[in-house]
């Protein structure tokens, strides 16, 4: 009898450390976690699309039990954005930090979410996840006036750059000396060319006006939407040297000088800057007037006032073209419209003037003819220091009352098409009345210092720099050219010809010219012109000159 209690209660020993055994190496195979995620965000009221948020997902471990690589979701609307895994000590806690760009407004539902696959063993599955809505609000409609005075406007055009058309416009600037593209960074284009710069890669749309005034005020308004803010341009500016006041409303002002003043602020959806020059000390912090809507109607109505004007702007692009933007203005006796539109082959700026007053005669055309001289395309120079492999070709026609532009950016080895298919777009406008016709101001000559052999510039092809050289030979014999060469000094290459030329006769060559200089310094450039030839069984070289009038000199 006492052997069996002996034996019960080592049993229930045995029991006992068998089951803490059993359960200590269940603890360490299969733990149970403690994990609570919590999701904060740095955005305060007024989201708008475009804006930013920067999320902080911070996971607690308040277990005993350490975790290793542990799958942490950052989710919207219940779609993973981002995946991490997150190995954080008994007690501690880990910080993830991520961010998301909104491209619309509505309500944004994002959730962290630690083991979403349920892998490890967390009884309070509740407290792994974390969710926060954020409402984005749509943006205030674009009006660029409204950040200026209205009254006593004497002129005014508003324009729109989508995407990185501004920026764009920025870089042809600086290596274009051209009043089209300038107008969008009017009045200080230089701290605009920086500006714009550095918005390139943020910007969705950007919204101008510019308004000249009764008493030489001028105005210029930007309102940019895009994950860039005032911050960048109070940065720009600022490095350029200009003092700045901050005020408690939110907007930045800078002192220009000369009369001048910026401002920066963000509202409504929009980063705003407000540039103004004044003749008194007004400056754009200490404006007051009340906006009407009445600016961008007087545009809207001039457009409307005339069908022929609406009908020529709405056709004057080419097929298959994206839009970049545009732009419209008038005055008391002209308005203007542009469209910016790129293809494949380069990036296109369409303008049309009218005008109540008549048109001048246009002048003489350094440049390319078309249409018996009413079309006149001019290769436009790089400034002094830009050596990019593209050619800006401006394309124009006159008539009584308009005035028709087509810029074309394209790669240098494309302009002569880009001159023929503006030509061909221009004509195809039909526009109402006559072209007022250009004066060919070309005069390309040469000379051989022989007597009785001349030559005369037959034309002159600017793509290949080969001039067509008709060779006459006054003689009582013939002669036998066998090679020459066109060249700037020191460049001399020969290129064989081995023609004959009877008595009294002409033959027409093709000269390569070398070593036209870029940018043009001068409206003509002289070429050496040299000539090998045999007369009566001698050979003989003399060296002539060939004046080629320079294509899109100014």
């Amino acid at each position: 009898m006492e052997f069996n209690k002996n034996f019960a209660f080592y049993l229930v020993i045995a029991i006992v450390v068998v089951s803490i055994i059993y359960i200590l190496a269940s603890a360490l195979v299969h733990p149970t976690y403690s994990i609570s995620v919590h999701l904060y965000n740095t955005s305060g009221a007024g989201l708008y699309p475009f804006n930013t948020t920067e999320f902080a997902l911070v996971i607690n471990n308040t277990g005993s039990s350490s975790v290793s690589d542990m799958l942490v979701g950052f989710y919207l609307d219940g779609s993973a954005l981002h995946l991490y895994n997150a190995s954080i000590p008994a007690h501690k806690s880990a910080v993830i930090y991520t961010n998301y760009t909104y491209t619309a407004n509505g309500t944004y539902s994002f959730s962290a979410i630690a083991d979403p696959g349920h892998v490890l063993d967390i009884p309070n599955e509740k407290s792994t996840v974390a969710s926060v809505d954020m409402n984005v609000s749509q943006n205030s409609a674009a009006q660029p006036y409204s950040s200026m005075p209205n009254n006593n406007i004497a002129a005014s055009y508003n324009f729109t750059l989508v995407q990185n058309t501004g920026p764009v416009f920025a870089k042809l600037a600086s290596s274009y000396n051209v009043s089209m593209v300038n107008s969008f960074l009017v009045p200080n284009q230089t701290l605009m060319e920086s500006i714009l710069s550095s918005f390139y890669g943020t910007l969705n749309v950007m919204h101008g006006a510019v308004a000249d005034y009764s008493n030489g005020a001028r105005a210029y308004a930007l309102w940019l939407q895009g994950t860039g803010g005032p911050a960048i341009i109070n940065k720009i500016v600022g490095s350029f040297g200009y003092n700045s006041t901050a005020y408690s409303n939110g907007v930045t002002a800078f002192d220009l000088g000369n009369h001048s003043s910026l401002c920066t602020y963000f509202y409504g959806g929009w980063t705003r800057m407000v540039e103004y020059k004044s003749p008194s000390n007004s400056t754009c912090s200490s404006l007051n007037y009340t906006y009407t809507p009445t600016r961008s109607a007087a545009v809207y109505n001039a457009m409307n006032s005339s069908a022929h004007f609406l009908n020529y702007t709405g056709r004057f692009l080419y097929t298959n073209s994206s839009a970049l933007g545009g732009s419209a203005g008038e005055d008391n006796s002209s308005m203007f419209a542009s469209d910016i539109f790129q293809n494949r082959y380069g990036i296109f700026i369409s303008y049309i003037n009218k005008t109540s007053a008549n048109n001048s005669a246009p002048g003489k055309c350094f440049g390319l003819l078309s249409n018996n001289s009413a079309v006149c395309s001019i290769y436009l120079q790089q400034v002094s220091g830009s050596n990019a492999p593209t050619a800006l070709v401006k394309s124009e026609e006159l008539t009584k009352n308009y005035r028709i532009e087509l810029y074309s950016f394209v790669n240098s080895s494309e302009a002569v098409d880009a001159h023929l298919n503006a030509y061909d777009l221009i004509k195809a406008l039909n526009v109402s009345q006559t072209p007022l016709l250009w004066q060919n101001a070309f005069n390309n000559t040469c000379s051989i210092p022989v007597n009785g052999i001349s030559c005369k510039v037959m034309g002159f092809n600017y793509t290949s720099s080969t001039a067509s050289i008709n060779v006459t030979n006054n003689l009582n014999s013939s002669l036998r050219l066998n090679y020459d060469a066109c060249y700037i000094s020191g460049l001399q290459v020969n290129e064989t010809i081995n023609s004959t030329v009877l008595a009294h006769s002409s033959t027409t060559q093709a000269v390569k010219c070398y070593n036209i200089p870029i940018p043009l310094l001068s409206a003509v450039t002289s070429y050496n012109l040299y000539m090998n030839y045999t007369l009566d069984n001698q050979t003989h070289g003399v060296y002539g000159t060939l004046n080629v009038t320079n294509e899109g000199y100014p």
